[in-house]
């Protein structure tokens, strides 16, 4: 292992041996009425190569733990349950920021607990690419989006998602705003500075700090094929949040890209932040003095 982390306010529940081709990383909290959805997705996968499930509570307080025992009891092989006895969220601690350095497997898959995969070839045809294609960092596709709240869904591809972005390029648009479904990503692990992954907290948009940096380190695959789906419900954190807030979150995020990283992402941070600022009625006049440190 790269480094220990703190698992003593966690219960563990299999081997911590993460040297296998894949992880699937699921972080997963009161997702007590879709986590057994998405667990089936992901072990009914058809792959020629060996994989791990590392499922990361933090803290339910519904039925979630129950069904991740039954899974793991099922399946003690693939299965590493990490449980937390105290909220990690609430702490700032990111926990896709915090278990990425740990795993030791040559890719990683993401999927939250709300989330679920629907083809059973999903695993098989992204380890396919990146293996085929040293160059590329991460692999993403369309997503379905089933909106409970609206009782609609809908499929999201990469031109909806980047019709309110000035450029094309995929790896350049990381720097301005996140186009990337994390239920849709599979990357190439141990690209990402440790240093990098240490300073982010809870309270930013974790996968979209990810994704640009591995952005800088290799080529964004983007294939239109909809093979998961993301959902929106009322217990959806960012989906619910405060305009206002969100707002705020995203400044501090194209700051931290901006400060973080000092590649051609970084840099379309930069210059996206000068625009805002330069803007006459901007609200973010008061960055300006501190954005001539870039």
């Amino acid at each position: 292992m790269k480094f220990l982390l703190d698992f003593e306010n966690a219960e563990l529940w299999g081997s911590t041996d993460t040297n296998v081709q894949v992880c699937v990383l699921v972080n997963t909290f009161n997702h007590e009425k879709y986590i057994e959805q998405c667990l089936n997705s992901i072990v009914t996968q058809n792959v020629n190569f060996s994989f791990k499930v590392i499922v990361h509570d933090d803290n339910s307080n519904d039925s979630t733990r129950d069904i991740l025992l039954t899974f793991y009891k099922a399946y003690p092989d693939i299965f590493l349950l990490i449980l937390e006895r105290e909220n990690q969220w609430e702490k700032g601690i990111s926990n896709l920021a915090m278990l990425l350095p740990w795993i030791e497997s040559e890719y990683v898959a993401l999927c939250e607990g709300d989330d679920y995969w629907n083809s059973n070839d999903k695993l098989q045809v992204q380890q396919e690419l990146l293996s085929s294609n040293r160059d590329i960092s991460l692999s993403c596709h369309a997503v379905e989006i089933l909106n409970e709240r609206e009782d609609e869904n809908y499929a999201l591809g990469l031109r909806n998602a980047l019709a309110n972005f000035p450029i094309q390029d995929p790896e350049l648009t990381l720097g301005r705003g996140n186009f990337i479904m994390t239920c849709s990503v599979m990357l190439r692990n141990n690209i990402i500075e440790r240093s990098y992954l240490a300073g982010i907290h809870s309270l930013l948009p974790v996968d979209w700090l990810i994704f640009a940096a591995l952005a800088e380190g290799g080529r964004i695959n983007y294939s239109p094929n909809v093979m998961a789906t993301y959902r929106i419900h009322e217990s959806s954190a960012w989906s619910s949040e405060d305009p206002g807030i969100r707002l705020a979150r995203s400044v501090q995020t194209h700051w931290y890209l901006a400060g973080g990283l000092r590649g051609s992402v970084g840099e379309e941070a930069r210059v996206f932040l000068r625009q805002r600022t330069n803007k006459p009625r901007s609200r973010f006049r008061w960055l300006r003095k501190y954005l001539q440190s870039f």
